[in-house]
């Protein structure tokens, strides 16, 4: 698998796979593993050397080999007592899915009781924690096509979300009152999660190619014992990071995943932007321009995927969280995780006494769309076709900026994957007397001012503030930018409007 470059070939081995399987577990929450969807067998890879109870009713309810005995055991209520008897919906075929003119855009999706492919019945019933085994096949193979780890025992298992999965994950990774490293700028909701749970955040500074690796050795190297354990776990969003919009470059993964295996570091891998992969910036080019050969050929796209951390992991030190959210809607609070085997027993445990499982009717939607209608192929196909859609946003917005923004008052860091432009506000042109208090107290009241300012002014931003992991004093001021939420033709008159608002403080 690993000396296979193209698509179409990978496709093909799963296809294969498949067709020489035996079916799916049939049943209510069947007690499965990624292992059993695996396209290798014969592999000469390791095995995870990262080392690390599930609920006693659903072990015994999960028993493949007494599936026909009669359910005098668990309390899950007989099909006849629930209310629901199909599903029916709409989706976007592959191959037009953003062209909403088009007559072929649409394909009806239905779900029903007692349905070979995915029972409705059992969708609306407690679920094994895994997830259902129709997804859980799914992004098996997914994660076999687009990551192909290094390592034999890798397990996936599906999420109830990344945040969700976040907060589980610093739970089995961290113990109250130790230290975990971030961005110095990184996604709020890791923030609040850490910070409930007693951990100290550590925040590593960021460069234009995203965490920097010169300065987290540096971290870790010189790490003061007196301020506890040096920290074990690196929390880090490598494309597209919320909220700067760097993304880090192979030899900038390489780098940390060696520091990683110095310091015995642990890494968490949320990567929800990972897929949206917006090409170069190129200034003499419309937003309007057809995209690109790298943007419509599949095989292009596919080989445009950056190298992530869990391809680069040889012994299961990355727990990789992938997330349907920018990709295919928020509220199907669905992702998936891949780790080693002893982390997602420790995911699954807790997803027992929490969540308990996945939602049944979004799995049946996305098993639904992307299972029985895209298949592998047409669901890089409709990534691909997202990110050139989302490119042009990018290109929108960054025209907008670098036409409305004075360069000598703010800096723009131009993305090449995901949803945000970073702008960096030059204090020093502050007319206010700012200039001569910069303060981290100062600063806060400017960026709020701004940031109220630019709501009655009719666009909303968000504060750098909110992102802020470190707690090193500083003279910058920030604000996040998306392009991503606004009609296409909102974007530059939302520019418009942040421009107007900071022309009252720029001297």
């Amino acid at each position: 698998m690993t000396s296979v470059s193209s698509s179409q070939t990978r496709l093909s081995l799963i296809e294969v796979h498949r067709a020489n399987c035996p079916p799916i577990p049939r049943g209510v929450a069947p007690c499965i593993t990624s292992d059993m969807f695996r396209v290798i067998r014969s592999d000469k890879r390791p095995q995870a050397k990262i080392t690390y109870s599930f609920s006693p009713l659903k072990a015994a309810s999960s028993d493949l080999e007494h599936d026909k005995a009669i359910a005098l055991g668990t309390a899950r209520p007989h099909s006849a007592l629930l209310p629901w008897n199909s599903l029916e919906f709409q989706a976007c075929n592959a191959s037009r899915a953003l062209d909403r003119t088009a007559e072929s855009a649409a394909t009806s999706m239905y779900c029903t009781k007692n349905e070979l492919g995915y029972d409705l019945s059992i969708a609306m019933n407690y679920s094994y924690s895994t997830g259902s085994p129709q997804l859980l096949r799914y992004f098996t193979e997914h994660i076999e096509l687009v990551h192909d780890p290094q390592y034999r025992d890798w397990e996936t298992c599906i999420t109830c979300g990344t945040t969700s999965a976040l907060e589980y994950a610093f739970r089995i990774l961290c113990d109250p009152g130790d230290s975990i490293l971030t961005e110095a700028f990184t996604y709020p909701g890791a923030l609040a999660a850490l910070r409930g749970q007693g951990l100290k955040v550590v925040g590593v500074q960021i460069d234009d190619y995203g965490l920097s690796a010169k300065d987290l050795e540096l971290e870790l190297r010189t790490w003061d014992t007196t301020r506890g354990p040096r920290p074990s776990v690196l929390y880090t969003i490598p494309t597209g990071q919320n909220p700067t919009g760097t993304t880090q470059t192979l030899e900038r993964r390489q780098e940390i995943y060696a520091i990683a295996e110095t310091y015995d570091l642990f890494i968490i891998e949320d990567d929800p932007y990972y897929f949206l992969q917006l090409d170069a910036y190129r200034t003499n080019e419309t937003s309007e321009r057809v995209p690109t050969a790298v943007m419509s050929s599949l095989d292009c796209y596919f080989m445009s995927l950056p190298k992530s951390y869990l391809s680069l992991d040889t012994c299961g030190r990355v727990l990789r969280l992938d997330s349907t959210s920018k990709i295919l809607g928020p509220g199907l609070r669905l992702g998936w995780a891949t780790s080693s085997p002893a982390v997602i027993s420790k995911f699954l445990a807790l997803t027992e006494v929490g969540v308990q499982a996945p939602n049944g009717p979004s799995q049946i939607m996305l098993y639904k769309l992307l299972d029985e209608n895209w298949r592998h192929g047409g669901f890089l196909k409709w990534l691909a076709d997202l990110s050139s859609v989302m490119r042009q946003r990018r290109d929108r917005l960054i025209q907008a900026c670098k036409s409305l923004l004075a360069a000598d008052t703010c800096t723009i860091h131009i993305p090449s994957a995901g949803m945000f432009v970073w702008v960096k506000v030059n204090t020093a042109m502050l007319s206010d007397g700012l200039s001569r208090d910069e303060s981290k107290a100062s600063l806060a009241r400017f960026e709020e001012k701004v940031y109220v300012e630019a709501q009655g002014n009719g666009v909303l931003i968000s504060k750098g503030s909110w992102f802020d992991a470190s707690s090193l004093e500083t003279s910058d001021v920030h604000f996040r930018l998306t392009y991503a939420a606004a009609p296409v033709d909102e974007l530059t008159v939302g520019v418009q409007k942040f421009a107007k608002t900071l022309t009252k403080y720029i001297g």
